[in-house]
C-alpha cells in the first residue's frame, strides 16, 4: 500500500484524499451503527412525556434549561448549539439531546483516522477510530440521552494531539532507529573515508555538484524533507538542506487554528485550563529532543504557531502571524531565535510562563483531585462549621478497580492490556504517540479519581491495537512478497476483519446499554404543574439529583442542583426530608429560604454550638417568618431509593461531625408476600414479618401497619419494580410520610399544603 509522509500531507498532491475521506465516513458510519443498537432497548421504558424524550443523565437537563434561557451557563457551547438546532429544526430540546450524544461522540472515529494518517497507516486508523468510539467507558458516558460535556471532551483532546502529531511526525528522529544506527554504524571518521573512496569525491565537491544542488532545490520546493515510506523502515532519507524551508500558508492556518481551539476549550470544561497545556509541553519537548537537524527551524516555527495562540489567545495569534511572516520574508532575522534548539527552549519557557500567569487551571485540577478522590466519609469545612461531603454519593466519582478500568477500555480485559502495552512500545518507534500520554494518565487516574476519567484512555488503547495489527499484517505480506493489488485489498480486508472481531463485544454491550431515564413521566407531570400554577419567583425544594430537571421542566429556581450541592444546599433539604417532625421541616425551610443571601447565607458565621441551638429551636416554636417568595417541597417515590444518602446528610451533627447510619436494603430477587398478614417470602431467605407495608401502584398509595415491632418496613413500587426494606428512621421521615399523606393528616397540613398529587410524586406548598 502506498504511504505518504504525514507531516506534509496537507501540501502534497499525491495524498489519496479519496481514500482518507472514505475511511473517515466508514469509521463514523460503523461507530454510529454500533451506538444505535442501544435504541431498541429504550422501548422497555416509559421515557416520553408529551412527545419529548426523557434523558438518561441529570446533568443533561442543566444544558436544556440553559438553552431555554433559564439559570446559568447560557453562553456555554452545549446550550448554544442546542438552542441553534432547536431553532433550525423545530425539534423538542429533549429529542435533540437524546440523539446528539451518539451522533457527536462518534466523531472521534474519523479523528482517529487522522491519527492513523499521522502514523503512516490510514487504513488502520479506521480500526483505531471504531475501537475508540465503541470503547465501553466512552459509550457509557455518551450513550443515548447522555447530553453532557463528555460528548465534546474526548474529540477535542484528540484534535489537540492529532494536529501536532501530523506536523511533527516526519520532522523527528525515531528513537529506536537512532539507537540501532548508533550500535551498528562504524565510527563516523572511518565511514566518511570509506564513502569518499567509494564515490571518489569529497564532501565539498558533492555539495557543490550541479546534480546535488538540483536535488536540494527540488526537495525544498516540494516541501518533503527526510520523509520515509512507512512500509519500509530501511528507506533512505531524502537529502535535505540545513534549514528546510518555511511553514506553508496552509499549515500555518491549521496550526494557528488548533492553538486558538485549545485557548477556547476551557469554555467547554474547566479541565482544559491545565490539560490543554500538557499537549503543548509534550510537543515542544519532542521537538527539542528529537527534531532533525535539517528541519529544526521549520519545526520550531510551526510549534510557535501552535503554542502562542493556545496560551495568549488572539494576542498570541497576532504575535504568531508576525513571527511567521518574518520567518518567511526575512529568514536571516529569525536565525537567532530558531537556529539550534533555542526555539524549543523559548517555547517551553513561554508555556511555563503562561501556566504561572493562569493559576485557574492549577487551582481547578487541585480541587478536582481533592474532590474526586474523596470518600463517602469526607467532610467540607466552611468557616466554623463542617458540612458532610456529597462526593461519596456521586456515581462518576466512584473509583474503579484495575479490572473495571480495563473493562472500560475493552470488554475483553486481555485485549485492553495488549493494546496499552503496544501503545507503550509504539512510542519507541513513533515518538509522536507520546502526545497521547496525558489522556492515558487521566484514564489510569480513574482508579483514584472516579469512573468518568476512564474513557480518556481509549484512544491510546485503540492506537496500540491498530498499530499492532498493522505491523503483523505488513510482516506477513512482506514474507509472502505480495504484489500491489494484493496489498491494497489485503490491507483493507484485514482492517475490516479486525474491526468486526474487536468491536463484536461493543455491539452486544450497546444492545444492553439502555437503562432508562433518570426522571419519570410522573415526576415531569408534577414539575409541569408547578410551571403553570406557581409564581415565577418560587423556589423548589427537591433533592439535588433532580435539581436540573426541575429547572428545565418547571422553570423555577431550586435549592440545590448538580453544581450547587454542598454545605447548606445539601444539608437543609436532607434535614427537611429526614426529620419526623413537620414543624422542624417547615421552620428549617423558612429559615434557609429567608436568609441573606437566600440558602447560602444560612448558618453563616455560626459555631457548631450555635448551629445546633438554632436547629433545636425549630422543634419548639413557629418563630421563623415566611420567606419573601413561595416555597414548594417536592417528594417522589423514586427519591426513596436515595434515602440512605439523604438520611446521612439529614442526621448530620455539627458538634460531633458525624451522621447516623440508616438501614435501606434494595431487594432484587423474586418476592411473594401477603399484604393482609405482612409476611414476605424472598428467594434464598427466611420468611420475614414486616412491621409495615407501603405500596405505590398507579395513582394510589396504600400503607398497612402490623402489630410486629421488628423495624422492618417494606416499600414497594409495583410499576417500577422497586422493593425496599427500610428502618424506622426512614419510615417516619417526612420524605416517606409526605408521600403517604393525602392532605388529611392535620400534623402535616398545618405546615404543608398538598397542591398536586399523581400517586408517585407530590407537591406541597410550604405554609
Amino acid at each position: 500500500m502506498e504511504q505518504h509522509p504525514a507531516s506534509d500531507f496537507l501540501q502534497t498532491d499525491s495524498v489519496n484524499w479519496k481514500q482518507i475521506t472514505i475511511l473517515c465516513v466508514a469509521a463514523y458510519a460503523v461507530s454510529l451503527y454500533i451506538r444505535l443498537l442501544e435504541l431498541p432497548g429504550w422501548a422497555a421504558f416509559d421515557a416520553v412525556y408529551k412527545g419529548e424524550r426523557l434523558l438518561a443523565t441529570h446533568d443533561a437537563y442543566h444544558w436544556l434549561a440553559a438553552a431555554t434561557g433559564f439559570e446559568f451557563d447560557q453562553q456555554h457551547p452545549l446550550p448554544r448549539m442546542l438552542a441553534f438546532l432547536h431553532f433550525v429544526t423545530g425539534f423538542a430540546y429533549g429529542n435533540l439531546a437524546f440523539y446528539l450524544p451518539a451522533v457527536m461522540a462518534c466523531l472521534v472515529a474519523p479523528l482517529m483516522v487522522g491519527w492513523g494518517v499521522a502514523l503512516g497507516m490510514p487504513m488502520y486508523g479506521f480500526v483505531a477510530g471504531v475501537l475508540t468510539a465503541s470503547a465501553p467507558g466512552l459509550m457509557a458516558r455518551t450513550g443515548l440521552g447522555y447530553f453532557d460535556t463528555d460528548l465534546l471532551v474526548t474529540g477535542a483532546l484528540i484534535i489537540n494531539t492529532m494536529i501536532p502529531a501530523l506536523w511533527l511526525h516526519d520532522r523527528l528522529y525515531k528513537p529506536l532507529k537512532l539507537l540501532r544506527q548508533g550500535l551498528c554504524r562504524p565510527p563516523a571518521r572511518e565511514a566518511e573515508k570509506g564513502r569518499k573512496r567509494r564515490k571518489g569525491e569529497s564532501i565539498g565537491d558533492a555539495a557543490c555538484s550541479p546534480k546535488h544542488g538540483t536535488a536540494q532545490r527540488d526537495a525544498q520546493s516540494s516541501g518533503v524533507y527526510a520523509a520515509q515510506d512507512s512500509d519500509s523502515a530501511d528507506a533512505a532519507d531524502v537529502i535535505s538542506p540545513p534549514f528546510s524551508g518555511t511553514v506553508s500558508p496552509l499549515w500555518a492556518i491549521v496550526l494557528l487554528g488548533t492553538g486558538l481551539f485549545i485557548f477556547w476549550q476551557p469554555a467547554i470544561h474547566n479541565m482544559f485550563n491545565l490539560l490543554g497545556k500538557a499537549f503543548l509541553g509534550i510537543a515542544i519537548i519532542l521537538g527539542g529532543l528529537l527534531a532533525k537537524k535539517e528541519t529544526i527551524r521549520q519545526t520550531a516555527c510551526g510549534l510557535f504557531l501552535y503554542t502562542l495562540p493556545a496560551i495568549l489567545g488572539p494576542l498570541g495569534l497576532s504575535v504568531a502571524v508576525a513571527l511567521w511572516l518574518a520567518e518567511r520574508n526575512r529568514p536571516d532575522l529569525m536565525n537567532c531565535l530558531l537556529a539550534g534548539r533555542r526555539g524549543f527552549v523559548a517555547a517551553l519557557v513561554l508555556l511555563f510562563a503562561g501556566l504561572a500567569l493562569e493559576p485557574a487551571g492549577l487551582n481547578y485540577m487541585r480541587s478536582a483531585i481533592i474532590g474526586y478522590s474523596g470518600t463517602k466519609d469526607a467532610a467540607v469545612v466552611t468557616q466554623a462549621l463542617t458540612f458532610p461531603s456529597v462526593v461519596g454519593s456521586i456515581i462518576e466519582a466512584q473509583k474503579l478497580s484495575p479490572a473495571a478500568f480495563l473493562g472500560s477500555i475493552h470488554s475483553w480485559g486481555s485485549v485492553a492490556v495488549c493494546g496499552l502495552l503496544l501503545f507503550m512500545v509504539l512510542m519507541l518507534f513513533e515518538p509522536v504517540a507520546a502526545l497521547l500520554l496525558p489522556m492515558l494518565a487521566m484514564g489510569i487516574g480513574s482508579m483514584a479519581l472516579g469512573a468518568r476519567f476512564a474513557m480518556f484512555a481509549s484512544p491510546c488503547f485503540a492506537v496500540g491495537i491498530a498499530w499492532g495489527v498493522h505491523c503483523v499484517t505488513r510482516f506477513f505480506f512482506r514474507m509472502a512478497q505480495a504484489r500491489v493489488p494484493v496489498l491494497r485489498y489485503g490491507y483493507a480486508g484485514v482492517a475490516i476483519l479486525a474491526t468486526l472481531g474487536l468491536t463484536w463485544p461493543a455491539g452486544q454491550l450497546a444492545s444492553s446499554l439502555a437503562q432508562g431515564s433518570i426522571i419519570t413521566p410522573k415526576q415531569v407531570e408534577a414539575l409541569d404543574f408547578i410551571r403553570h400554577n406557581t409564581p415565577e419567583d418560587s423556589m423548589l425544594w427537591y433533592w439535588w439529583d433532580w435539581g436540573y430537571a426541575a429547572q428545565y421542566y418547571a422553570r423555577r429556581t431550586t435549592v440545590a442542583d448538580g453544581a450547587r450541592h454542598s454545605n447548606q444546599r445539601i444539608y437543609a433539604p436532607a434535614a427537611a426530608l429526614t426529620t419526623d417532625v413537620p414543624r422542624f421541616a417547615n421552620q428549617l425551610i423558612r429559615y434557609v429560604a429567608g436568609a441573606t443571601p437566600p440558602v447560602s447565607g444560612a448558618f453563616t458565621g455560626m459555631t457548631p454550638e450555635q448551629a445546633e441551638q438554632k436547629l433545636h429551636s425549630f422543634y419548639l416554636s413557629d418563630s421563623q417568618p415566611a420567606a419573601a417568595n413561595k416555597q414548594y417541597l417536592v417528594v417522589s417515590a423514586e427519591q426513596l431509593r436515595l434515602t440512605a444518602w439523604i438520611s446521612r446528610y439529614g442526621t448530620w451533627d455539627f458538634g460531633t461531625r458525624k451522621w447516623e447510619d440508616t438501614n435501606v436494603i434494595s431487594i432484587d430477587r423474586a418476592v411473594q408476600f401477603s399484604a393482609q398478614k405482612g409476611i414476605f417470602l424472598i428467594k434464598g431467605m427466611e420468611p420475614i414479618q414486616a412491621e409495615s407495608l407501603t405500596v405505590f401502584s398507579g395513582d394510589t398509595v396504600t400503607q398497612r401497619l402490623y402489630p410486629h415491632f421488628n423495624d422492618k418496613h417494606f416499600v414497594i413500587d409495583k410499576d417500577a419494580g422497586m422493593i425496599l426494606i427500610v428502618d424506622r428512621t426512614v419510615f417516619n421521615s417526612m420524605g416517606l410520610q409526605l408521600l403517604v399523606d393525602d392532605g388529611t393528616n392535620e400534623d402535616i397540613s398545618r405546615y404543608f399544603k398538598l397542591v398536586f398529587s399523581n400517586g408517585k410524586t407530590k407537591v406541597f406548598e410550604v405554609l
